[in-house]
């Protein structure tokens, strides 16, 4: 969720593309997943600092918001 609202409101992308973004998740460690589109780049430059990576699953989220005066709809 983090992903999409960073996406979304911090910059400014429309609501659609946020949701296509790839996610990653942690629980306050080291230990990083990542959905499978993620840069292999980023992937590997983490492994240098020490961080865990691995290939993880993805939640299932939906919104609705307003985009130039219409609402619409997204759903992952």
């Amino acid at each position: 969720m983090f992903e999409v609202l960073t996406q979304f409101v911090l910059l400014g992308r429309p609501l659609a593309e946020s949701f296509a973004a790839p996610r990653s998740h942690t629980e306050g460690n080291t230990t990083l997943e990542f959905e499978k589109h993620w840069p292999e780049a980023d992937l590997k430059e983490l492994g240098q600092l020490g961080y865990t990576t691995r290939t993880g699953g993805n939640a299932t989220l939906s919104a609705i918001a307003q985009e130039n005066g219409q609402l619409c709809a997204a759903m992952r």
